[in-house]
């Protein structure tokens, strides 16, 4: 069975871009456009992993759905470990600075990467996730 991805992102063109890239890799992958539809995804796809921007439908939609899975609280329990990687242009849009080893606690995800990503990074952060979940 291949490694689940939900990418959030309400970019088409950026989803689009992802899904093409790791599909060839043979990643299974979904997508949604903000969180309420994420939930909803996570509960039918059962990602392993999830690729996440920041500004959606609001500007910390992305931080909203990383805290609800985090919190570990209610139907979403199961997913309170999965790896999130938050892909963001919030760092030159609104001048901020998050860093993955700065922040992690802050944006509840395991790493933040500044958009736009490269395909070789982006493949670099699946395979990472997807070995580790190997390991377990």
């Amino acid at each position: 069975m291949s490694f689940r991805i939900l990418i959030v992102d309400d970019d088409n063109d950026v989803v689009d871009t992802m899904k093409t890239v790791l599909i060839a890799r043979k990643f299974a992958v979904d997508s949604a456009s903000d969180s309420q539809e994420a939930l909803e995804k996570i509960k039918t796809f059962d990602p392993q992993m999830i690729l996440l921007d920041v500004m959606m439908r609001t500007p910390s939609d992305g931080f909203s759905l990383s805290y609800t899975l985090r919190s570990g609280r209610g139907e979403y329990e199961r997913w309170s470990k999965i790896p999130i990687v938050m892909i963001s242009g919030i760092n030159k849009e609104l001048k901020m600075n998050y860093s993955s080893a700065t922040d992690s606690e802050i944006i509840a995800a395991n790493e933040f990467v500044d958009k736009p990503i490269t395909a070789e990074k982006l493949i670099e952060l699946a395979e990472k996730y997807m070995n580790a979940a190997k390991n377990k």
